[in-house]
């Protein structure tokens, strides 16, 4: 066999075993998988429902068949009942570990916790998102949405018979607050944010809350799954298209 036809077969193989991209018109790298890391507590967690019917696994889902040409992966890194604060003491283990390019997180509920050795203040809850925006922002070319926590139905929520939730208008007002930090801090730093509280607000409307929140007034039903799939897949289809395409 001659040099020249050499050099032609190997670069057969080559393209072969890294094909290209229809959309692209890149080399890409299918048999790596994309790697998404959903980071957060019991919303994310959602072990109420199977497996198959959690948001998590149902963005995993729509991924694949939207973009056929990568290998989508969705890790569930959520814990029932986390702040942000014992969030960032797993996250080295939950998130960083996995190498994801992309990570989404999901806090805020947990954070206005009555319990003095938990609870955690706007402010500090602020400077939780940063510091998990910089060490995600360490790992090559990762990158960082962010979740607001879901509606709360005051009159069902365990934590609505507290005088003091209800002195500041109920528990759901309370997490309004964290949720704005997360809407802020998402509009500064140029970050996709997938707003739960308002697809799913919108929802209940035009239906009931008992379609998409179970009796605890916190969790999810699996009509709610596929409302925050529908939701996190919009948010993050442009920088999934970004990323793909690097």
């Amino acid at each position: 066999m001659t040099l020249g036809l050499d050099l032609a077969v190997s670069a057969a193989i080559m393209l072969a075993a890294s094909p290209i991209s229809p959309k692209t018109g890149k080399i890409g790298a299918p048999n790596k998988p994309f790697t998404i890391v959903a980071f957060g507590d019991s919303i994310t967690l959602a072990q109420e429902q199977p497996e198959n019917l959690r948001w998590t696994a149902l963005l995993e889902e729509k991924l694949n068949k939207a973009f056929p040409e990568r290998k989508f992966r969705v890790i569930n890194a959520g814990v029932g009942g986390n702040t942000s604060r014992e969030g960032l003491k797993r996250m080295a283990a939950d998130v960083l570990a996995h190498k994801p390019s992309l990570a989404l997180v999901q806090f805020g509920g947990n954070d206005a916790t009555l319990e003095k050795d938990r609870h955690v203040s706007l402010e500090e809850f602020r400077v939780n998102l940063e510091t998990m925006r910089d060490e995600i922002a360490k790992l090559p070319g990762a990158k960082m949405a962010l979740l607001t926590f879901p509606p709360l139905i005051d009159a069902w929520h365990l934590w609505n018979r507290e005088p003091a939730f209800r002195e500041q208008g109920g528990v759901d007002a309370c997490a309004e607050k964290y949720r704005k930090v997360v809407r802020d801090f998402a509009q500064a730093n140029g970050l996709a944010v997938a707003d739960l509280n308002r697809v799913l607000r919108a929802a209940i409307q035009t239906s009931s809350a008992k379609e998409f929140i179970l009796n605890d007034g916190v969790h999810l039903r699996a009509q709610g799954h596929q409302t925050v799939a529908d939701e996190v897949f919009r948010a993050i289809r442009a920088v999934v298209e970004e990323l793909v395409r690097k």
